[in-house]
């Protein structure tokens, strides 16, 4: 989906930019600006951040369909925060080829396989990564690398070394995500292997 390979798209900007909470009326103004930047890869969460587990927010729903409506195949659209079977259905309908989650849910990835969606589920560990792996992950969310602790303090949970030690594990590509990246991390994950860096609000 969009006008070029994700690899490649990635290849030319390595950021995943999540728009949690973009409303209908915004999305033209914030892709434009995104693009402007140079940043042709989005996410839109589906569930809100304090209800994960809720059902699918109509305002998200109705976002990437805009998006779809404005953009077209001019930028990589991914959803996120995908938990559910009943999700895949609905994003399948709209056209939506690659969904992220910030959890591990092999009975989703396989669906999401079937229904021909990339998916990228969340893992901590390589016994998660080898998991989703074999569900038929595309690719890895390696969620959460970095956060912002109540205190303010950043704490580095998954390190760059790593995403070293985790690719030779696998051959997909691994997205570091978090709260918070300090001004060094982004280029220090990318060499230490990942293919790209999530940001946005989460």
């Amino acid at each position: 989906m969009g006008p070029r390979d994700l690899t490649d798209a990635l290849a030319s900007m390595p950021i995943v930019v999540a728009l949690r909470g973009i409303q209908e009326n915004e999305v033209y103004d914030v892709g434009q600006v995104l693009r402007e930047c140079g940043i042709t890869v989005f996410e839109v969460p589906i569930r809100t951040k304090n209800a994960a587990i809720s059902p699918v927010d109509a305002d998200a729903i109705n976002s990437l369909n805009k998006f779809i409506e404005v953009f077209g195949e001019d930028v990589n659209l991914s959803a996120g925060t995908v938990m559910r079977l009943e999700d895949l259905s609905i994003l399948a309908k709209m056209g939506i080829k690659i969904c992220l989650a910030p959890i591990l849910n092999p009975s989703v990835i396989s669906a999401a396989g079937e229904l021909g969606i990339s998916f990228i589920p969340g893992v901590e560990t390589v016994s998660e990564a080898m998991s989703a792996i074999t569900s038929g992950a595309h690719g890895l969310k390696l969620f959460p690398a970095v956060f912002r602790e109540p205190n303010g303090n950043i704490t580095v949970r998954h390190s760059p070394g790593y995403v070293r030690y985790l690719a030779k594990f696998v051959s997909c590509p691994i997205f570091p995500s978090g709260d918070a990246f300090l001004n060094d991390l982004p280029a220090t994950y990318l060499a230490a292997g990942a293919s790209g860096i999530n940001v946005g609000a989460q």
